[in-house]
C-alpha cells in the first residue's frame, strides 16, 4: 500500500486591503474575520489572487426588526384607541349628546339582533377612557423601548428607531431605514443583541406583557381585573366578582320588594275586608232608621 504524506493548508491572505499575511492550517476549513472558508483547490505561483466580498444579509434582518416594530405599534394603537375614546355621541361633530345605556330584556324584545349589536357597541364605547391600567401598560412599554440596554451599551434610538414626534401617534415607534441598515451593516451582532439579550428590548416587552396578561392570557393585571371569556375555571376577576355581587344585590332587592308588595297587598285586603264589614253595618243601620 502506498501512502502520500499530507500537507498543511497554506494561504497568503489580505483582509480589507491590509497587509498580506501567511496563514497555515492543518485542515481545509478555517475561519477568517468571522467568515468560514472551505478550500477545495490550489493556485499556482503567478496566478491571479482569489478575491471575494462577504456582506451581511441586511434586508432579512431589517425585515425582522421592522415586523417587531409593527407588532409593537399595533399594541400601542389598540391601547390608545380604548383610552382615548369618549362615550358615543359626546362632543360629536353633529352636536348630539346621545346616551346609550345597557339594554334590558324588555328593550331587546322590540329590537332585531343587528339593532342590539349596534346599540351595544355604542354603549360600550368610552368605557375605558383614561383607564389607569391601560395607561400604565403604555407607560411601561415606552420605558422598555426608550432605555439603553446595559449589556450592549446602546439604545434603539442609536440604530434609527425612536418614539414618533407626532403626538397623535400616541408613542408609536418610527424607523429611519438608512440609519438602521447602516447599523446592521457595521455591527449586526450588536444590533441583534440589543433585541435578544436577557436585558434586551424583546425581553423587556415580554415582561410587560406577561405582567399584564400572563404567558397564556390566563394571569396578570388585566386578567385579574377582567377575566377571560375563554377561561374554563372559576372566574374570580374583579369585574366578575362585582357583577356577581350586583346580581346578589338585585336578587335580594327583588326579594325585599316582593316581601313589601305582599305586606301591602295583605294590608289592602284586610282594609277592604273591614270596609266591606263597615258598609254592611252601615246598610243595616240605614235600613233600621228608615223603618
Amino acid at each position: 500500500v502506498h501512502f502520500t504524506a499530507g500537507t498543511d493548508l497554506t494561504m497568503s491572505v489580505s483582509l480589507n486591503g491590509g497587509d498580506s499575511q501567511t496563514i497555515t492550517r492543518t485542515a481545509n476549513t478555517t475561519t477568517l474575520d468571522g467568515v468560514t472558508l472551505t478550500v477545495t483547490g490550489t493556485t499556482k505561483e503567478g496566478d491571479s489572487p482569489v478575491k471575494f466580498t462577504a456582506s451581511n444579509d441586511v434586508d432579512d434582518l431589517y425585515k425582522k426588526i421592522s415586523d417587531f416594530v409593527d407588532a409593537y405599534n399595533k399594541i400601542v394603537d389598540k391601547a390608545n384607541t380604548y383610552t382615548s375614546q369618549t362615550p358615543y355621541g359626546l362632543n360629536s361633530e353633529s352636536g348630539k349628546n346621545d346616551s346609550y345605556e345597557p339594554l334590558t330584556d324588555a328593550d331587546k324584545k322590540d329590537m332585531t339582533d343587528d339593532e342590539i349589536d349596534k346599540w351595544n357597541k355604542k354603549a360600550k364605547q368610552g368605557l375605558l377612557e383614561n383607564d389607569n391600567t391601560l395607561n400604565s401598560i403604555l407607560s411601561d412599554m415606552r420605558s422598555a423601548v426608550e432605555e439603553t440596554v446595559t449589556s450592549t451599551g446602546i439604545s434603539l434610538q442609536e440604530i434609527g428607531i425612536s418614539i414618533s414626534s407626532d403626538y397623535t401617534d400616541g408613542g408609536k415607534l418610527t424607523i429611519s431605514e438608512s440609519t438602521l441598515k447602516s447599523a446592521l451593516k457595521s455591527n449586526p451582532d450588536r444590533v441583534s443583541q440589543l433585541f435578544t439579550n436577557t436585558d434586551g428590548i424583546s425581553s423587556k416587552i415580554k415582561k410587560v406583557l406577561e405582567k399584564n396578561i400572563g404567558v397564556y392570557g390566563t394571569s396578570g393585571t388585566l386578567y385579574n381585573i377582567a377575566g377571560s371569556d375563554s377561561s374554563t375555571g372559576a372566574d374570580n376577576s374583579q369585574l366578575s366578582t362585582r357583577v356577581s355581587q350586583y346580581e346578589k344585590t338585585i336578587t335580594n332587592l327583588k326579594s325585599q320588594l316582593q316581601t313589601e308588595k305582599d305586606r301591602w297587598l295583605n294590608k289592602f285586603t284586610e282594609m277592604e275586608t273591614k270596609l266591606n264589614v263597615l258598609n254592611s253595618q252601615y246598610t243595616y243601620l240605614t235600613s233600621m232608621t228608615e223603618s
